[in-house]
């Protein structure tokens, strides 16, 4: 049985911030969501035999496409797991 943990990637004017995270424990973690977010990734590892394959995929994105560019270049994403 494949492993799968994640945790959510919100992008503020501020950089990331880490929110929600799922562990095999099998532990959820639940953050609030910040108010001035622009932009959610859900970023997800699984483990497949010895395996660990990464991914993320957009939740939430607002309508400004400049703002997000913007911060997108200042603030890369990075993409891990952190409890």
């Amino acid at each position: 049985m494949a492993s799968i943990e994640y945790c959510m990637w919100h992008l503020t004017p501020n950089g990331w911030v880490n929110g929600t995270v799922k562990t095999d424990s099998p532990k959820l973690t639940n953050k609030p969501i910040p108010n001035d977010r622009v932009l959610t990734y859900k970023y997800e590892e699984r483990m497949k035999g010895a395996e660990i394959i990464s991914d993320h995929t957009e939740i939430f994105r607002i309508d400004d496409n400049d703002l997000i560019d913007k911060l997108l270049k200042k603030y890369p994403f990075k993409g891990e797991i952190i409890l």
